[in-house]
């Protein structure tokens, strides 16, 4: 993949954090084909607020299983 070109990035406490969760999502899958996604890009990415539709995919997968992981313990047993 290419890089955008923004040079040295600067992300907020947020913009870095979800720039980790998504480099860590790339590091555990192992998949081929995000081979290529360094970190850089991914931080460049989030940046600029467009991630690539391969990691948009990943990562909005991962968030609606923690939503589901949530929902699932806050449910109150009537047992």
């Amino acid at each position: 993949m290419a890089t955008l070109g923004v040079g040295k990035v600067n992300l907020t406490p947020t913009e870095q954090k979800k720039a980790d969760g998504i480099w860590s999502l790339v590091k555990q899958g192992g998949d081929k084909k995000y081979e290529g996604i360094s970190r850089n890009e991914i931080e460049e990415m989030v940046l600029v607020n467009k991630l690539h539709p391969l990691l948009q995919d990943l990562w909005e997968k991962q968030e609606s299983l923690l939503v589901d992981d949530i929902a699932e313990k806050c449910k109150v047993s009537d047992k």
